[in-house]
């Protein structure tokens, strides 16, 4: 299933306070405040993206070029009854998966805030959630989105990003992110504090590598 995935809005808050890495870093507290600051959001963005989760809660947007499965489009075949000439509609069933985790859950949502898709007049629509059902399976596995019993997923317009998934993902707060995940993002401080010559950064500030110390700590978390 290809697919592009943006972050709509991220999360308000750190699983690791300022104090909390300089203790892990320094072993006290010091003025290098704002840059540890920066540090934490860079470490806990490469975490997330290694492990394929959201620790806090966060929005994000999904494109699809289509429903997943076949793709919808007719057949003319001929009848064995009759040895008409017949036109078949064909539709798919295929099932969704979202890339992160874990999904926000509710009574009203289930966590997928809309699914809207551009139908083949070109409008856009928004797909009415009693035509399909999610299935969280677990914290370990991936969240699915399936049509409702006896439904199908809608034609669409063949064209880029027809169909668009909003959903929200993380912990409900710091207190509830697992201790490994916080352990891991202290570990990448101390060894970028202790490597800053090595570590390399793109445009934003952003690392691009995590320690093999923090990827063996959350190797188990990994969704793919």
């Amino acid at each position: 299933m290809r697919y592009r995935l943006t972050l709509t809005t991220p999360p308000e808050s750190e699983p690791v306070t300022v104090d909390e890495a300089n203790l892990h870093i320094y072993g006290v507290n010091t003025a290098q405040d704002p840059v540890t600051a920066e540090m934490i959001s860079a470490a806990r963005e490469q975490a997330e993206d290694f492990t394929s989760r959201g620790f806090l809660p966060q929005t994000f947007t999904m494109y699809l070029d289509g429903f997943p499965g076949a793709s919808h489009n007719s057949r003319n075949l001929y009848s064995p009854e009759t040895w008409e000439l017949v036109h078949i509609l064909l539709s798919h069933n295929g099932e969704i998966t979202i890339p992160r985790a874990p999904l926000i859950q509710n009574d009203d949502t289930l966590g997928i805030d809309f699914i809207k898709y551009i139908d083949t007049t070109g409008a856009q629509q928004t797909l009415d959630p009693t035509l399909y059902q999610v299935d969280p399976q677990s914290d370990c596995d991936p969240v699915r989105i399936l049509p409702a019993y006896g439904k199908v997923w809608p034609a669409t317009r063949p064209q880029p990003n027809a169909v668009t998934v909003q959903f929200q993902v993380g912990y409900a707060d710091a207190a509830h992110v697992p201790a490994r995940v916080k352990l891991a993002i202290k570990q990448t401080l101390a060894d970028w504090f202790e490597n800053r010559e090595a570590m390399v950064v793109d445009a934003r500030g952003k690392a691009q590598e995590l320690p093999n110390s923090a990827k063996e700590i959350l190797w188990d978390l990994r969704l793919f």
